[in-house]
């Protein structure tokens, strides 16, 4: 029969070892966060309209004129935008087509005639401007939902990458070459060949005053 005391000390020793026992089953994956997508920039395609009315004939109105400038201003409608003129069938509607494309193109946008199926439904004595464009929306930068301590999955912080894909975002010219690239222009053979044969044959041009005084020595000096 066992002393008190180590009966005692036994029961501390037996508890402290069942309760380690299932922290040490806990595997170290469970201290793992999901690694985080890449910061990325969101581009969806828009369409946004605007009636230009006539009252009769194919006439355009100084009224209507001065909408249409203020809609093209306001939405700062670009070259890079597919701009489509909507209207039902018929002589006068095909008139009042030609009246607001003029008017398009005195501020240097070159629209073209579009079935109404393409956004915007037609009506008799409305021409409808439709503007479709891809529209970005750069990440939400900066992103402090992790603390950027050590992570036992090796992930990278929230922040990496962030204001890169926020300043491309900014700073594109035509959000749809972040969904699909430009086709290439037929390169030039002749321009390609002779710039060649002309390294080849020592006949480059050489360094203008400027670019050799941005030349910089070997070690810096």
């Amino acid at each position: 029969m066992n002393a008190p005391g180590n009966f005692s000390l036994r029961t501390v020793i037996l508890a402290l070892l069942a309760a380690a026992v299932p922290a040490a089953c806990t595997p170290t994956t469970a201290q793992w966060s999901d690694a985080q997508s890449a910061k990325q920039n969101k581009v969806s395609f828009v369409r946004l309209a605007h009636e230009v009315h006539f009252a009769s004939g194919p006439s355009l109105s100084q009224h209507e004129a001065d909408s249409l400038s203020a809609f093209l201003q306001r939405q700062n409608v670009t070259d890079s935008d597919r701009v489509s003129l909507i209207a039902v069938e018929g002589p006068q509607a095909q008139q009042q087509q030609r009246a607001v494309a003029a008017a398009l193109k005195r501020h240097g946008v070159q629209p073209k005639v579009a079935l109404p199926t393409e956004g915007a439904a037609a009506a008799p004595g409305i021409v409808t401007v439709v503007v479709a464009r891809y529209v970005v929306t750069p990440p939400p930068c900066p992103d402090w939902s992790r603390a950027g301590t050590s992570d036992p999955s090796n992930n990278a912080n929230p922040n990496y990458g962030c204001f890169d894909a926020y300043n491309l975002g900014l700073m594109v010219a035509d959000p749809r070459d972040l969904v699909a690239g430009r086709d290439m222009a037929p390169a030039d053979a002749d321009a390609a060949t002779l710039s060649i044969q002309r390294y080849r044959d020592g006949k480059v041009t050489p360094l203008t005053q400027e670019i050799k005084s941005l030349t910089v020595a070997p070690g810096g000096q």
